[in-house]
C-alpha cells in the first residue's frame, strides 16, 4: 500500500511513514516469531527514501527481523526516492 502522493516532500514523507508504521505494527502482532530468526515470517514495505525513514528501519525494523534488506527495482525511475525493505526472519517484539 502507498498513500497518494502530493507533491510535497514533507507531506509525502510523513505519509509513507505513517503507512510503513502501521503496517510494521500489524506484521508483529500476526508474524510468527523465531529465537533464532531463521525461521520467522517476513514482511516487505515500500517507502520512499528519507532519514526519518532510515531511523525508523533501525528502531523499529532491525531489532526485530534477523536481516533487513533494501531493494530498488531495476523498473524503479532512477530518480525516483522509492525502494523496498525486505524484512526476513522476524525475530518477536520482545527481541532488542
Amino acid at each position: 500500500m502507498m498513500a497518494p502522493m502530493s507533491g510535497v516532500r514533507m507531506r509525502d514523507v510523513q505519509a509513507s511513514l505513517d503507512l510503513v508504521g502501521a503496517a510494521t505494527g500489524f506484521a508483529m502482532d500476526v508474524l510468527a516469531s523465531s529465537a533464532d530468526g531463521a525461521d520467522g515470517g517476513n514482511l516487505v514495505l515500500k517507502f520512499f527514501a528519507h532519514p526519518d525513514l532510515d531511523a525508523f528501519r533501525r528502531t523499529q525494523l532491525e531489532p526485530h527481523f534477523h536481516k533487513v534488506h533494501v531493494d530498488k527495482p531495476k523498473e524503479s525511475r532512477k530518480e525516483s526516492s522509492e525502494a523496498y525493505w525486505v524484512c526476513l526472519g522476524y525475530r518477536g517484539q520482545g527481541h532488542t
